[in-house]
């Protein structure tokens, strides 16, 4: 316990240890130790430490609870934890399996045998003796081995900075595709994979690749020799089976730099400047700011609020400039009281129509 190391650093005897220990007890503890240390068979005053931590345990930490930490200790694997994460926390679980990891060795062999197989094949090789150079070495291959992408839809690449989408041809199949600098590898749709026709093969070692969303995923296949044409230039490339649904493609550092190709963000280009050739550039697609409506209501609250409003009149150039009463709902049931052609809104009044009454006039109930 992390309370054994206090007390060691601070140079407690035995006696002391149970003395500081039991001062240290609070609410429950405090009532429960009260009642326990009366009944005690050796005594409290030879009560030593390793009887007080028996005690302890077995009211705050029995053995049936023991039993399951240590089947979530034997069943412990990395899973989608970082190297670190996962050293911590066999290392917390280990405490109570003392069977399982008797020396450094067996130590050793344990962590491995939980390690990610991304990790594990570059590691078990070596038979490290020294639990601390072990989890070193796999913090090394992690960061070697690891694959990340910065975005795997178009929400994620709009938010990303450091990312070109585009339309190029792949193996001479149009595809939709984003050129991620932040992306370790390329990689490609399973349902875009099958239409080229190149056939997967296993990769050399199973590749763990971090989400935007923080999760990770093992990848094992792998689309050898196809090929990226832009502008009448084509480029080799090998592409991971990873599941998206927004893009065919990501191309990523590793083809970006055996291309000889640089990602400008503000200007959503890639520009390509192969030695002894040309250089040249694909611009992608560029985010659109959408359009912004306003109901009526909202609209003449605006305009109550002193801003400007501006009334368009739009005509087709092949529309007739002058409208048929026949084409107007309504208007067509009386052709005999609206002239042949509309020409317009009807004009002002000349003579304003009204009637005078008398001042004080009530208006005249029909129920009266």
């Amino acid at each position: 316990m992390e309370v054994d190391t206090i007390f060691s650093t601070m140079l407690c005897t035995d006696r002391q240890r149970v003395s500081l220990a039991t001062f240290m007890l609070k609410g429950s503890a405090a009532d429960w130790w009260a009642t326990r240390s009366v009944d005690i068979p050796e005594g409290l005053e030879q009560l030593t430490w390793a009887g007080f931590r028996r005690y302890f345990l077995e009211e705050y930490f029995p053995f049936s609870t023991r039993q399951i930490v240590m089947q979530e200790f034997e069943q412990l694997t990395q899973g989608t934890m970082s190297v670190a994460d996962y050293s911590t926390r066999f290392t917390r679980l280990s405490r109570f399996a003392p069977a399982l990891v008797m020396d450094e060795e067996t130590r050793c062999r344990r962590f491995e045998l939980g390690l990610s197989s991304a990790i594990r094949v570059h590691v078990t090789s070596q038979a490290f003796s020294r639990y601390s150079d072990l989890v070193s070495r796999a913090k090394t291959v992690e960061r070697d081995v690891q694959g990340r992408v910065a975005a795997l839809s178009v929400e994620e690449a709009q938010a990303s900075g450091s990312v070109v989408r585009g339309t190029v041809q792949i193996s001479q199949l149009p595809a939709y595709v984003l050129f991620d600098s932040e992306a370790t590898h390329s990689f490609v749709s399973p349902a875009f994979a099958r239409r080229t026709g190149v056939a997967s093969a296993p990769l050399d070692a199973v590749l763990e690749v971090s989400l935007p969303v923080g999760d990770r995923i093992l990848l094992s296949s792998v689309y050898r020799g196809c090929t990226v044409e832009i502008a009448e230039h084509e480029f080799p490339v090998e592409l991971v089976e990873l599941a998206m649904a927004d893009f065919d493609a990501i191309l990523g550092m590793d083809w970006l730099a055996a291309s000889h190709a640089s990602i400008d963000c503000f200007a959503k280009s890639v520009s390509f400047h192969l030695p002894g050739r040309r250089s040249f550039q694909f611009v992608g697609d560029r985010d659109v700011a959408p359009l912004g409506f306003v109901s009526s209501m909202q609209a003449w609250r605006l305009l109550q609020g002193g801003c400007e409003g501006f009334l368009a009149y739009i005509a087709l150039e092949d529309a007739p400039l002058r409208a048929d009463i026949s084409q107007t709902p309504i208007v067509a049931e009386y052709p005999e009281v609206f002239p042949d052609d509309l020409p317009g809104l009807p004009p002002d009044r000349a003579i304003e129509f009204e009637i005078n009454l008398v001042p004080g006039t009530e208006p005249v109930s029909r129920l009266g």
